[in-house]
């Protein structure tokens, strides 16, 4: 339903996509589009290979994860935008549906994997489309506790 590319995702993820999109137009703040999700090595490898001919080797890795160890791969991360919104940009943040998703997102399993001012601890840049599907449970109990990434658990 919001996924025009037709990005492979896990049953459980795609059905959560759902709900989060479908809560995110009732609240008025766009339609949500599955930009990627589910990435092979080799897809991970080629897209490493790009970032790295384009900014150089030590600010893609900050960027993109090596193949083997990105997120993507295990089906569970997912990059939002949404209709007319420039995608994987920094200013996604400050749309209202980027602002609507790194406040709500939770609600559906959803962390934002990457927030702002945490790159020491994850090791990446701020990155306001990726999100990472971790279940209602524990992206709630993250939220209440104030709990903003993977690695502070």
């Amino acid at each position: 339903k919001y996924n025009p590319y037709g990005r492979i995702l896990r049953k459980s993820v795609s059905a959560a996509v759902v709900k989060l999109g479908d809560a995110m137009k009732a609240a008025g703040k766009g339609t949500l589009i599955v930009q990627s999700g589910y990435r092979s090595y080799y897809s991970q490898k080629s897209i490493l290979a790009a970032k790295i001919r384009s900014i150089g080797k030590t600010n893609a890795l900050k960027l993109v994860a090596k193949p083997g160890y990105s997120e993507h791969q295990t089906g569970l991360a997912v990059d939002f935008a949404a209709k007319g919104v420039s995608t994987l940009q920094t200013s996604f943040a400050k749309t209202k549906a980027g602002i609507w998703l790194a406040e709500n997102a939770y609600q559906y399993g959803f962390v934002l994997r990457y927030p702002k001012g945490k790159t020491e601890i994850t090791g990446y840049s701020f990155e306001p489309w990726h999100f990472r599907y971790v279940g209602v449970d524990l992206a709630t109990a993250m939220h209440d506790q104030g709990i903003q990434t993977l690695e502070e658990m």
